[in-house]
């Protein structure tokens, strides 16, 4: 989050979201935006297990 968005700002925002949408921010603005990949979902490996959380922490140090 940029400087000027609060915790409190963002929390009821990531309550209301539904299945598949995902709260970014441009890297150029502190603008929050929503966003629904309709199809980019398709092509997702899926969420990472504990272990290859704890590989790629280790592959980074």
């Amino acid at each position: 989050l940029g400087e000027d968005k609060k915790k409190s700002e963002l929390g009821p925002l990531v309550k209301r979201l539904g299945p598949r949408w995902f709260v970014v921010r441009d890297v150029k603005s502190s603008e929050l935006s929503l966003l629904y990949p309709r199809w980019a979902m398709s092509y997702l490996r899926g969420p990472m297990t504990g272990a290859e959380i704890r590989a790629a922490r280790q592959a980074r140090e």
